[in-house]
């Protein structure tokens, strides 16, 4: 900017400069002039893109904060990746490409019988999501293999994970099969991992305490008890 503002001179130099010519060379004083106003136009061209630039340096920084605050699990909808990333935000696999995605989510209704043989619904339970991801691996052997290993590693653990797609994040699943498929139409070097997650809900609360003996467990009220007559003799009904 400060570069802008000195030659911002230039066109009052230059037409001071054409009108002491005109006076000798008119023709040179209306070029002179032309050159003033080229100059000048070019200088609101450059001012211009320079607050353009400004504006959107700004909106740029705004974005990176905004997403820096986000979760990891937004920050990667956001970027639209498609992947399982674990629950700290980084990616725990890193394939070639998804081939597929799945999803299934299933309902159980609780019934009973009324008259005429009918049935009435009286609640409806919704079970645990279940997500279905096809991932492709080629490269060297080292990386397949390195692929596989990873899923290997991660196939057996207790930990949570997010599955991540453009339009939806699906949090807060494990993986409960992995399939593994080679074809001769996909290539002798092409890996085809099938990954299937299933929702983990972390709302349920223990509903009893195991005691260490039997005598230290508490009594539980499960209904009225007929009172024992400790009078009555052998044989007779109390």
């Amino acid at each position: 900017l400060s570069s802008i503002r000195s030659i911002e001179n230039i066109p009052d130099a230059l037409n001071s400069a054409g009108a002491l010519v005109a006076v000798f060379d008119p023709e040179l004083a209306r070029k002179i002039a032309a050159a003033a106003r080229l100059i000048k136009s070019a200088i609101a061209a450059v001012k211009l893109l320079s607050k353009l630039f400004s504006k959107r340096k700004k909106e740029v920084r705004d974005t990176e904060s905004k997403l820096a605050s986000d979760s990891p699990a937004i920050t990667a909808l956001v970027a639209a990746e498609w992947g399982i990333y674990a629950a700290g935000g980084g990616r725990v696999l890193d394939p070639d490409n998804i081939v597929a995605f799945g999803y299934s989510s299933e309902y159980r209704t609780a019934d009973y019988p009324i008259e005429r043989g009918g049935f009435e619904t009286y609640d409806k339970v919704a079970l645990p999501f279940e997500t279905r991801i096809v991932m492709s691996k080629g490269g060297t052997l080292a990386e397949r293999q390195a692929f596989l290993d990873k899923v290997k590693a991660i196939k057996g653990d207790r930990n949570l994970y997010n599955v991540v797609t453009p339009e939806e994040t699906y949090q807060d699943v494990n993986i409960v099969k992995v399939q593994f498929d080679r074809a001769a139409d996909h290539g002798a070097t092409m890996l085809t991992v099938e990954i299937y997650l299933r929702e983990v809900r972390q709302s349920a609360e223990k509903s009893f305490v195991p005691s260490q003996s039997p005598s230290a467990a508490g009594t539980r009220d499960s209904g009225s008890v007929q009172p024992l007559n400790t009078d009555a003799r052998p044989g007779s009904v109390a």
